[in-house]
């Protein structure tokens, strides 16, 4: 199923030099705010956007990096476990850094981090190369209403761990289901969501057919799906880790655009 797109104007600069901008700018918002608090004295590309980045330190505030931070809030995601590569230059001259953050309950998330042609200082993140939850913008085990396994049946079934064994959900598929499931037989069954455990069990044979790709349904029947079963019954699993070569490709995507 289509997987959304940032829809962010990437338009980077091509003068290089990011680690000196970023010292500079760096620099000031810390001279800037008495009550800014360094990461560590070590001024490399890791300490300096992790403590530009630090809720504590408010940075939202500052006029060198309320853009910057204000990209990275696009999602709710946890600065936890955060980590910053090396600096990389594109073929054609764009100097970037790739940055991952996560708690330890949530799927982390990459954000490319550049300067745009006006010498700001921006982060994208790429659609593409992340698995999150599209919905709610946040990354996954953010939330534990069963919102997460909704969008992840949507966009990418197979990182939700099955209930059943795919031998059984075969068997179940071609002796109790119809050819055509859609929103009013989801409907049908929640209504006789009475009958408890009967209608549980449908149901898990439903999104595991859905997770194994024995059954196609569109996104507006799984949305109508009760998000309690699959809060009860299901997981993201870690298949549901970002690709960082995917979302470098789609950056330059991006601003190949422009």
């Amino acid at each position: 199923m289509n997987i959304p797109i940032n829809s962010q104007v990437v338009n980077p600069s091509h003068e290089g030099k990011f680690i000196e901008k970023l010292t500079k700018v760096y620099n000031t918002v810390k001279a800037d705010m008495p009550m800014f608090e360094e990461y560590d004295e070590k001024l490399n590309a890791n300490n300096m956007l992790y403590s530009l980045l630090d809720p504590e330190n408010k940075t939202y505030m500052h006029p060198l990096t309320k853009v910057f931070t204000k990209d990275c809030e696009i999602i709710n995601v946890d600065i936890e476990n955060f980590k910053a590569y090396s600096i990389k230059k594109t073929s054609d001259g764009v100097e970037y850094v790739l940055i991952r953050m996560g708690g330890d309950w949530e799927i982390p998330v990459y954000f490319i981090v550049y300067f745009d042609k006006d010498e700001v200082l921006r982060s994208f993140l790429s659609y593409k190369g992340n698995m999150f939850n599209f919905d709610d913008m946040c990354a996954f085990g953010e939330n534990l209403d069963g919102s997460d396994v909704n969008v992840a049946l949507k966009h990418f079934s197979s990182v939700v761990k099955p209930f059943h064994e795919k031998k059984d959900v075969k068997k179940f598929i071609k002796e109790y289901l119809p050819a055509k499931i859609d929103e009013s037989y989801i409907d049908e069954l929640r209504a006789k969501s009475q009958d408890g455990s009967e209608t549980y069990k449908v149901f898990s044979y439903i999104i595991d057919g859905i997770i194994y790709g024995l059954i196609n349904v569109s996104p507006e029947t799984i949305e109508h799906i009760p998000c309690n079963i699959m809060e009860e019954m299901y997981v993201i699993t870690i298949k549901a880790k970002p690709n960082s070569k995917i979302c470098v490709e789609d950056f330059i995507e991006q601003y190949g655009k422009n």
